[in-house]
């Protein structure tokens, strides 16, 4: 569960739905590697920009590692 506090639905004129979506980091860069794919994400100076389309697939990429290597959605990693 994320300790994430969220704005009811009818505070943020959203659905239960999109509530759901963005109780986690990797809800909300899905949602907007989906919606946005070519908006950035991720600037840094003296580096390319990084955009969400991008950023999703190298996520899922790391998620899918991760998978094989035995974590599952509980566990913690420390970065």
């Amino acid at each position: 569960m994320s300790d994430v506090t969220l704005p009811a639905p009818e505070e943020s004129g959203g659905t239960a739905a999109e509530t759901k979506i963005f109780a986690d980091i990797g809800g909300l860069l899905d949602f907007y590697a989906r919606k946005t794919p070519t908006a950035p994400a991720l600037l840094a100076p003296g580096r390319p920009v990084l955009n969400y389309g991008a950023l999703g697939e190298v996520t899922r990429d790391l998620v899918r590692t991760l998978r094989r290597l035995g974590m599952t959605p509980a566990d913690r990693i420390a970065v």
